[in-house]
């Protein structure tokens, strides 16, 4: 993206011209095999980061046109919200806190969604929606583990263990506070950091996603 920035402040306008007089060429794709669930591959051709842009600058110009009631406020781009919710429903239903598994085969299965799906649309403007992916991703992984600690004493023990004072410790083992709520709490965030849930393997979809960005 660093090198895109400085692309775009040495041939502004010279791009705008081509596009204008329709002189723009764009260049050969790139051929990429992503990595399916199944253990199989799905063959994407990618195009560069700067036939992409042009392509997002052309497409919010004609989305006014031949869709003047699309919002200018509207998250994200309209080709994009149908994959979006389908990769959050897919995302809650491996978080759901019922389900079975231990967590490290369920951040395995969690990965294998995440990566496959932002190889595939990582190319996309979008690093906000990813940022809000990732935090909520972490928070229903939070809820999964605290349901599980279950009782009073393993919540009380697991809280001790990164140094939280032993009255918090006791006072939050015996809370009646919702899920989701615990799972948003500073103590739970102490207890069980970004940092150990990286150790545990789970893929920090920001970085996914600038990854993905460094390779086009």
């Amino acid at each position: 993206m660093k090198e895109l920035f400085s692309y775009l402040i040495r041939n502004k306008e010279e791009l705008i011209k081509q596009m204008r007089n329709g002189s723009y060429k764009p260049q050969p794709v790139r051929r990429v095999e992503i990595p399916k669930p199944d253990g199989s591959k799905r063959k994407l051709g990618v195009p560069t980061v700067r036939d992409r842009l042009v392509q997002q600058a052309i497409l919010q110009v004609m989305e006014r046109i031949v869709d003047p009631t699309f919002s200018d406020n509207s998250f994200g781009f309209r080709p994009h919200i149908k994959s979006k919710k389908r990769f959050e429903r897919k995302l809650k239903q491996l978080t759901k806190r019922s389900r079975s598994g231990n967590i490290r085969g369920i951040i395995k299965e969690i990965n294998e969604v995440t990566t496959g799906w932002i190889n595939y649309y990582g190319i996309s403007y979008m690093q906000s929606y990813i940022r809000h992916i990732n935090q909520g991703l972490r928070r229903r992984i939070r809820q999964i583990i605290w349901k599980r600690w279950k009782k009073v004493k393993t919540r009380y023990k697991s809280l001790m263990k990164p140094n939280v004072p032993k009255p918090k410790a006791w006072e939050w083992a015996n809370t009646r506070k919702g899920y989701r709520r615990i799972a948003c709490s500073y103590i739970l965030h102490r207890s069980i950091t970004n940092k150990i849930l990286e150790q545990v393997g789970l893929k920090n979809l920001v970085h996914l996603f600038e990854h993905a960005h460094l390779n086009y």
